[in-house]
């Protein structure tokens, strides 16, 4: 079984809000389907600060924990992620939205990965990342459990095979 994180591609566009104190909404979506659902608005850096474009993606990147997709994406993929979460609305210079993945699965195999700790015993950081297989099971898209406070927000987990889909539509990013 491979798994994948979502990971930046060097030179590919980016997202983000357009006030600061709106980052702090992605990282408390925390796995929860989001009732009252208020947008901030988002922009897409089409550019490099010298001026030169950055390289398309049909997935802006904003983080490891977050999956944007641009209209074409979200389209193409509405049936394949539907069941791990729901998609949300960005508002931006184009159609955007958020995928908050609501798939969360406690696959974590403590004794195998390297963990700091709080003192409290609760994850910190994950330094090496073993999964359990037999928690996963077909779970195409998922995240680990992550602390109430925010302090730990875990990263988008991908099995191959949506990795795969994704190649096979000729997504970008």
């Amino acid at each position: 079984m491979n798994i994948y994180v979502l990971s930046v591609i060097e030179g590919q566009e980016w997202v983000l809000p357009r006030q600061a104190d709106d980052y702090q909404l992605f990282s408390t979506l925390c796995g929860r389907k989001q009732t009252q659902w208020h947008p901030p608005r988002m922009e897409i850096l089409r550019e490099h600060d010298d001026g030169t474009l950055r390289q398309y993606s049909d997935f802006p990147w904003l983080g490891e924990h977050v999956l944007i997709l641009r209209a074409k994406a979200s389209k193409l993929l509405r049936p394949t992620l539907e069941p791990y979460g729901e998609f949300l609305p960005l508002p931006a210079d184009e159609p955007i939205s958020l995928f908050n993945v609501t798939t969360v699965i406690d696959a974590l195999d403590e004794e195998r990965s390297k963990i700091v700790r709080f003192d409290d015993g609760g994850v910190m950081v994950i330094e090496s990342l073993v999964l359990r297989a037999d928690a996963i099971g077909g779970t195409e898209i998922f995240k680990l459990p992550e602390r109430a406070d925010g302090v730990r927000i875990s990263d988008i987990y991908l099995q191959e095979t949506i990795v795969r889909r994704i190649g096979e539509l000729g997504l970008k990013g």
